[in-house]
C-alpha cells in the first residue's frame, strides 16, 4: 500500500509523515480528527487502543481484534 500512499500525498490528498518517535506520534494523534485503521488482519492494536484513550474517533476494518475492541454505545459492533 505504500506506493498508494506516496501517490496521494504527491497529488496534496494526504501526508505521509512515515515513522516518527513515539511522543510525537501520539501529539499527532491526539490533534487527529479521526483515527483510521485499514487493516486487512489485525490482532489487538495499540493504536486503536491509544486512540480510545485519547478520545479520538475511530474508522476501522471489521477484523480480527477490532471486532473485539470498537463497540457502539449499545455494544454492537457498528458496520
Amino acid at each position: 500500500m505504500r506506493p498508494l500512499i506516496e501517490r496521494a500525498a504527491q497529488k496534496g490528498l494526504l501526508k505521509f509523515l512515515g515513522l516518527l518517535p513515539r511522543t510525537k506520534a501520539l501529539k499527532m494523534l491526539a490533534g487527529s480528527d479521526v483515527t483510521v485503521l485499514p487493516s486487512r488482519e489485525e490482532g489487538i492494536s495499540t493504536v486503536l487502543l491509544e486512540a480510545m484513550a485519547l478520545k479520538v474517533p475511530i474508522v476501522a476494518t471489521r477484523v480480527g481484534g477490532n471486532t473485539e475492541i470498537l463497540r457502539d454505545k449499545q455494544g454492537r459492533i457498528t458496520s
